[in-house]
């Protein structure tokens, strides 16, 4: 395993440079869909007083659309505080260069 790799969940070899840039591509992705679910679907947001589609109004996933987000979301940041501290203890127990020095 590469210097600062950790593996992710046991499986996946990552650096923290790839898995940030692994989470900045989910948050885009995220955004767009809660975009299409706004624009093309037309599913109001929770604090909008607009009326819910009829063709979604018997579908439970697209009436809490947003709240299933916010809650994938809250996870997704759960999860990366534990993968940072796995990262931070693997460059703990990294030997460092200027130990060589010395």
């Amino acid at each position: 395993m590469k210097p600062g790799a950790i593996k992710l969940y046991g499986l996946f070899p990552i650096t923290k440079k790839s898995y940030i840039f692994w989470m900045l591509f989910s948050f885009v992705v995220v955004g767009l869909c809660v975009a299409w679910a706004r624009a093309h679907l037309g599913l109001p947001f929770p604090w909008e007083d607009e009326p819910f589609p009829k063709a979604f109004s018997e579908i439970w996933p697209a009436r809490n659309f947003y709240w299933l987000v916010l809650g994938g979301l809250v996870l997704g940041l759960v999860d990366s505080i534990f993968v940072f501290r796995r990262f931070a203890k693997a460059a703990q127990e990294q030997p460092s260069a200027r130990a060589f020095l010395k």
